[in-house]
Parts: structure tokens; sequence; C-alpha cells
């Protein structure tokens, strides 16, 4: 939470909050490691399909930023 609330800081809340659906998955990861807890393939499978949506998201930002730079960079040439 501490890492979220910084990040709330530094980055739109539109990022932050696409990112705060990470927490449950660093919570998987954690038990695994701290507490030797089993991962099952319902928590497997989740967590698998929040990374793929947060990579597609990733993506349409950066495809948008793109576009934007791009129609701003043509328009100032006209």
């Amino acid at each position: 939470y501490n890492a979220l609330s910084w990040c709330g800081k530094l980055l739109p809340p539109s990022t932050t909050t696409v990112y705060s659906t990470f927490q449950p998955i660093s919570t998987i990861l954690l038990s695994f490691l701290v507490l030797n807890q089993l991962i099952s393939l319902a928590e497997g499978v989740g967590a698998a399909l929040v990374a793929l949506g947060l990579l597609v998201n990733v993506a349409a930002q950066h495809h948008d930023a793109a576009s934007r730079k791009k129609d701003s960079l043509s328009s100032s040439l006209s």
C-alpha cells in the first residue's frame, strides 16, 4: 500500500488504479515465498489474467501516446 500511495503522487490516477490490480498477485507470490503456501490453479490462472490485462492496458496507453505524438507532429508541419 505504501508503494501504491507513493505512485499516486507521481503517476496519473488512471495508471495508479490499473496497477492496483497487481496487489493480489504480489500477495500470492509473497505468501508462496515467505509462508511456503502452494499456489492453486485458480490463483495461477487469475494472476495470469490480471497480468495479461495489465499488459494490454500498458500497450494501449503506449499506442495512444504514440498516436497523439504523431498527430501533434503532423498538425505542426501543416
